[in-house]
């Protein structure tokens, strides 16, 4: 039988075909439970008013902003006020950054297409 021919010789070479079944015995598996995390401690800061300076940082704020104004019943407006002005601050903070990183692509772009424009034209040699 060839087949045992072929398995002893990996064998002698130390080489053991794959056999999932020995594989699983070989395994020693202690199951466990993994601890939950449970919700989060009724000490945890919630978000704070502050300006974005990301669009999740946005996100965040006018989470708060929502939350602030559903929660509102008969108190100050002023933390509101100031959450909202915090709000508008940092979207014209990402709208300049957004408008200035706009500009650069347009330059790059049209220095990007100058040049290769300029590699693609016919190159004369003098001999």
């Amino acid at each position: 039988m060839p087949t045992l021919g072929f398995l002893t010789g990996f064998c002698g070479a130390g080489l053991v075909p794959f056999d999932p079944q020995v594989v699983l015995l070989k395994l020693d598996v202690k199951l466990q439970t993994p601890t939950p995390t449970g919700p989060p401690s009724a000490n945890a800061d919630p978000w704070v008013s502050q300006t974005p300076r990301n669009p999740t940082n946005a996100l965040s704020q006018t989470t708060l902003v929502k939350n602030c104004i559903a929660g509102h019943q008969g108190s100050s407006p002023t933390p509101i006020f100031a959450t909202v002005a915090a709000l508008a601050k940092g979207t014209e903070l990402l709208a300049h950054e957004l408008t200035l990183a706009n500009a650069e692509i347009r330059t790059l772009r049209q220095a990007n297409k100058a040049l290769s424009k300029r590699c693609r034209a016919k190159k004369t040699r003098v001999c």
